[in-house]
Order: C-alpha cells, then sequence, then structure tokens
C-alpha cells in the first residue's frame, strides 16, 4: 500500500537533493550569507523529504512482501538519510563560520 507513496517522495527527494547540491556549490563559489542560507534551507528540505520517504521504506520493511530491486532501493534510502544529515549539520556549522569571518576566506 505505501509503495506508490515511498516511490514518489523518494524521487521528490532526489530532485531537491540536486537543487540542493546545485545550491551548495553556488555557496562555495560565493561563499556568502545568503547562499549558505539557500543552501540549507533546500539540504533541510530535501532531508525531510528523504526521512519521509525512509518512514514509507520502514513501513513496507516491516510487511516483508517486497522484491529485490524494490528492497534494494528502501536500503539506499535508509543510508541515504543518515548521510544527508550529516551534510545538513556541515551546512549549519558554515553558517556559524560565515557570521563569524567577515571576509570570504583566502581573501584579504
Amino acid at each position: 500500500m505505501a509503495t506508490g507513496f515511498f516511490v514518489v517522495f523518494s524521487l521528490i527527494a532526489g530532485l531537491v537533493g540536486i537543487a540542493s547540491s546545485v545550491a551548495g556549490i553556488s555557496n562555495i563559489i560565493e561563499w556568502n550569507m545568503s547562499n549558505l542560507l539557500a543552501a540549507a534551507t533546500t539540504s533541510f528540505t530535501s532531508w525531510s523529504l528523504t526521512l519521509l520517504a525512509m518512514g514509507f521504506a520502514c513501513k513496507e520493511i516491516s510487511k516483508g512482501r517486497t522484491e529485490a530491486n524494490l528492497r534494494t532501493l528502501e536500503a539506499l534510502i535508509i543510508i541515504l538519510t543518515g548521510s544527508q544529515l550529516l551534510c545538513v549539520l556541515a551546512i549549519y556549522s558554515g553558517i556559524g563560520t560565515v557570521r563569524a569571518s567577515p571576509t570570504r576566506p583566502g581573501r584579504v
């Protein structure tokens, strides 16, 4: 029953994750507060959608009636949720770094 929702939220989380990566690359190039806040917002949104997809994956695993391909996707989503949390925490720690230093690192 939850398979359709799981696949849809996995795809949406993937697309928002791509947007988060683009915002993160833009932040590294520009290194200012507005780009970092955009990256933080998209990364948190992507993580929350991935967390929702992980909930559906856990629901499917508890039912126990899944194919091997779907089970692989469920395991990948569960692992991805943890690694995305580390990325979100890294971005939020970067916000504190930018607030502490008024100039871009490496520039005078």
